[in-house]
């Protein structure tokens, strides 16, 4: 199994926890943000989950491993966001979808830069994700346990 296969499961695991964690916060409190968080993150692990079921097959074309870069990195901003609504017991699930995405991201973004060209749009998309990631890993990072 490729290195980035195992990326993407990591991902999708967190990004689950996350939408499970969010889903208990929604039992006991209905807030729009943190269903609108869940609502996404498994949008998000759809997606993870059909590029990663592609790369066990075949070899996964730059743009697809930067569209994954992309769902990882709208996922540790999710959670980032979603911190401030969450319960403090929520606070451990939140910072692992920030840290184990943006992880994600890096690892995708190096995977591009080495197998696709200097100039392309997949390079550009990646960088950008692994920004996005970098920005709501350092907004947890100042952040404390919510709620």
């Amino acid at each position: 199994m490729s290195a980035v296969v195992v990326a993407l499961e990591a991902a999708a695991q967190t990004a689950n926890t996350f939408a499970a964690e969010c889903e208990k916060v929604l039992k006991r409190h209905e807030v729009l943000q943190i269903e609108v968080a869940r609502d996404i993150t498994l949008d998000i692990v759809r997606e993870l989950d059909a590029i990663t079921e592609r790369g066990r097959e075949d070899a996964i074309p730059p743009e697809l491993l930067a569209e994954g870069a992309r769902g990882c990195a709208d996922l540790a901003n999710l959670a980032a966001c979603a911190l401030p609504e969450l319960p403090s017991e929520s606070f451990p699930s939140a910072s692992a979808a920030v840290h184990l995405a943006t992880g994600a991201v890096q690892a995708l973004r190096i995977v591009i830069e080495n197998g696709a060209g200097r100039n392309s749009y997949a390079l550009r998309d990646a960088r950008s994700a692994a920004w996005r990631a970098d920005i709501a890993a350092r907004q947890m990072s100042s952040q404390k346990p919510g709620k």
